[in-house]
């Protein structure tokens, strides 16, 4: 009743041969994950390799020298063996290699070495072209601040605090180099903790809390260590925001000291610029001319919703940024109460979407400002 149709029969299956062919399925599934992951290894393989070709071609290009060269390639293989290609292409992958790399050298206990180091990394990070944080992006590191940034010192412990003002003289990969602007400083001795603040424009003003590794010369010149964790904070009597308008700058034939006739003064020469954060107090905007400290300047604004209107400003700072441009802060000077309302409220719209209760208000951290 049970034959087969077929011209052959089929012998019953026992447990022996269910078992060898569990066996076999078992291994077959086995050789099919064992050639996938070869293949996989292969794909990866290959991909490095290019990746190495693709490194040494950059490097080739930039014109390393064998010490920059060996440098290099040694950091990447101790610390992102598995993406050499970012570490040359990316800021952030790049950074991560070089604190660690410094870490380590520190650690180890040679000085000479983790200066040598630190000079010949950041060589290696200018032909790289990773040496500029873009502006008014948030920074993590002390070694993406700039040459002639403004900074105020502190020790990090005592009760009548005193702030030194100081400016970045240069930048390494090992340390930061600080000279005191004022004749009056503290001793900032080798092995001293301090606290330091500084502003970014269109950013932020951060605190670093980092120790003096050497101290040279009168008026001192410091020597920091670097640290990667930055404290972002807020310390303005007016929020600001981040602002992109091209604008007339009309510098005034009057100085600070002549301000209260401002409006009527002439404009000695235009200059074109761009604004990149406004608040109701006053602006910062890039300019390809340098205009110095205590300027009075007239800049046209165009607020959305809002008729065009000039503002007279004092100009309190002038750094030089990427690019040969000029980057000015200023202070509004006598402008009326309905523009600065206007600007305030513009910016409080623009403020809100961001705004979180983690957020410390201006007036919480006034009592520290330095300035």
């Amino acid at each position: 009743m049970f034959n087969s149709i077929l011209p052959i029969s089929f012998p019953k299956a026992g447990q022996a041969a269910l078992f060898w062919i569990g066996v076999s399925l078992c291994l077959l599934f086995l050789a099919a994950v064992l050639i996938e992951l070869l293949r996989r290894w292969a794909h990866r393989r290959e991909q490095l390799r290019i990746e190495w070709d693709t490194v040494q071609r950059i490097i080739r290009e930039k014109e390393f020298s064998k010490q920059e060269e060996r440098l290099l390639t040694e950091v990447i293989r101790r610390h992102a063996a598995d993406s050499p290609l970012q570490v040359v292409t990316a800021r952030r992958d790049f950074d991560k290699c070089v604190e660690a790399e410094m870490k380590a050298l520190r650690a180890a206990g040679n000085e000479e070495q983790f200066r040598e180091a630190g000079i010949l990394l950041r060589e290696i990070r200018v032909r790289l072209e990773l040496d500029y944080a873009p502006f008014g992006q948030r920074i993590h590191s002390s070694r993406e601040m700039h040459t002639a940034q403004e900074i105020w010192l502190a020790p990090l412990t005592g009760g009548n605090v005193q702030w030194v003002k100081a400016s970045v003289l240069a930048i390494d990969e090992a340390y930061l180099h600080l000279a005191s602007r004022e004749s009056r400083t503290l001793d900032f001795a080798p092995g001293s903790e301090i606290r330091c603040h500084f502003w970014r424009e269109d950013d932020a003003r951060y605190e670093l809390r980092t120790t003096v590794a050497h101290k040279e010369g009168v008026p001192p010149a410091w020597s920091l260590y670097h640290v990667d964790d930055l404290r972002r904070i807020q310390a303005r009597d007016y929020y600001r925001i981040r602002y992109n308008q091209e604008t007339t700058i009309g510098v005034l034939s009057a100085f600070a000291d002549r301000a209260e006739d401002a409006r009527d003064r002439r404009v000695v020469t235009r200059v074109r610029g761009r604004i990149t954060s406004l608040s109701a107090g006053g602006l910062a905007a890039v300019t390809q001319h340098a205009v110095q400290a205590q300027t009075l300047i007239r800049v046209a604004i165009e607020l959305p919703n809002e008729a065009p209107f000039e503002a007279e400003v004092n100009t309190v700072a002038m750094e030089p940024v990427a690019g040969g441009r000029y980057l000015i802060r200023g202070a509004f000077m006598n402008i009326s109460e309905d523009k600065r309302e206007a600007i305030a409220h513009y910016v409080m719209r623009c403020q809100q979407p961001q705004f979180t209760p983690r957020e410390t208000l201006p007036s919480a951290q006034s009592a520290e400002k330095p300035e």
